[in-house]
Formats: C-alpha cells, sequence, structure tokens
C-alpha cells in the first residue's frame, strides 16, 4: 500500500478535481498561493495531514488518506465534496515534498482534531 507522500508524490491535478471538483481545486490552489496554509503537520500515525486555513476565519482541516483513498474533515463543514481548504492543504503538503522540507508531527491531543 502507498504511503501518504507517495500518493501526493504522484498526484495529477486530475485526480485531485476527480477527487474534489474543479472549482474547489482552483479555490484551494489561491488558498494555498496566499499563504493561508498555517501550522501544516502529519496526524493519524503519518498517513494524515492537519492544518489551519485561514480565510476570513481559521478553519482546521484533517486530510486522511485510507486504503488509497483521502478523506477529508474541515471545520467549515461541507456538505457533499471536499472543501477548498482540504485541497489547499494537500497542495501545501505537495510542496513540502518538493522542497524536502520536514513536517512535523501532531500530538494526539491537538485542539485542531476536536474541531473537525
Amino acid at each position: 500500500m502507498n504511503s501518504l507522500a507517495d500518493v501526493c508524490r504522484e498526484l495529477t491535478w486530475g485526480q485531485l478535481v476527480a477527487w474534489s471538483n474543479k472549482s474547489a481545486v482552483l479555490e484551494g490552489r489561491k488558498l494555498q498561493q496566499k499563504g493561508a496554509v498555517k501550522k501544516l503537520m502529519r496526524a493519524s500515525k503519518g498517513e494524515g495531514l492537519l492544518a489551519w486555513v485561514e480565510v476570513e476565519e481559521p478553519f482546521a482541516v484533517l486530510v486522511e488518506m485510507e486504503y488509497g483513498e483521502f478523506f477529508a474533515k474541515c471545520s467549515c463543514n461541507p456538505i457533499i465534496y471536499p472543501c477548498e481548504h482540504a485541497v489547499a492543504v494537500i497542495i501545501q503538503y505537495i510542496v513540502y515534498l518538493k522542497r524536502n522540507s520536514p513536517v512535523p508531527e501532531a500530538k494526539p491531543n491537538d485542539p485542531r482534531l476536536y474541531l473537525v
């Protein structure tokens, strides 16, 4: 089974659009590019990502991978599809991977986990 890092290294825009939708991917990219993703950390034994995405208000975002599939939870509470905040977190993680930047491990009692 591929790790979160392996999947993200090979992830294409088309796959990201298929997981979410075109609008969320475009908005997520804008959020990531303007630096809205804060305090990115690994969660769920390294197979998840936890971050704040600061827009008008900060949103807690958890993106996990299970059986090769992404699952997202966000305090913005999207109804049907993964939101632009979750997409921004994935894109930010891809940037970290390309730069070989370390992503610290979140503590089990991280307050963001209680918000998603």
